[in-house]
């Protein structure tokens, strides 16, 4: 093999077998995400992974009223969500 290529190829095995170990071994991810909206009112998500990749948001509405979203979203190796939120307080 050549070197350069052996060079590319190691650490990318290396990354795919840590990220194996994380999400199968391991099978919990914990992450915050905060972002703040046009609005400018404060959205914190909190959101746990488990090893077949459901996740749970809680998120945290900060403006003239408290609100609070619950949405349940499937996420691939990628992170990419596709998010279902159930308003379960009331909102203007």
């Amino acid at each position: 093999m050549h070197p350069s290529i052996a060079h590319i190829w190691i650490p990318s095995g290396l990354f795919f077998y840590l990220t194996t170990y994380l999400y199968v071994y391991l099978s919990i991810d914990l992450s915050i995400y905060i972002s703040i909206h046009p609005s400018v009112y404060l959205c914190m998500y909190v959101s746990i992974d488990i090893s077949i990749h459901l996740c749970t948001y809680v998120c945290m509405y900060v403006s003239i009223y408290l609100c609070t979203y619950l949405s349940i979203c499937l996420a691939t190796y990628l992170h990419i969500y596709v998010s279902i939120c159930v308003r379960s307080s009331p909102c203007v």
